[in-house]
């Protein structure tokens, strides 16, 4: 992971909706792993991406949706250690992705 200030919500044919600001409980029963291998259980602090992606060209072209929908897709969560990486990197102003892995970061 490479920091940048040059802030593109794209990832990878998603988009964060809005950046995290805070930690939030994990509210799932199932558990889930984050890109650094901990793993995320119910009640556990853990930073939530909330993702939405493009619509596709299928669906523009049935008038299912317009090329501005954006369409709110599956959270991105990150354990303990990484979100808090992440939302310190974020109050420095650097810009961070959901597909991150936030023990790698280095400048680059």
């Amino acid at each position: 992971m490479n920091l940048t200030c040059n802030c593109d919500t794209y990832s990878g044919g998603t988009y964060c909706a809005d950046e995290p600001t805070d930690f939030v409980k994990y509210p799932f029963k199932r558990g889930r792993k984050c890109r650094c291998g901990e793993m995320i259980k119910t009640g556990d602090d853990c930073v939530e991406f909330q993702l939405v992606r493009e619509a596709t060209e299928f669906e523009m072209d049935k008038g299912i949706r317009t090329d501005e929908d954006l369409i709110p897709i599956a959270s991105s969560f990150s354990c303990e250690r990484c979100g808090g990486v992440a939302l310190s990197v974020m109050e420095q102003g650097y810009c961070v992705y959901a597909n991150d892995d936030f023990t790698k970061i280095n400048k680059g």
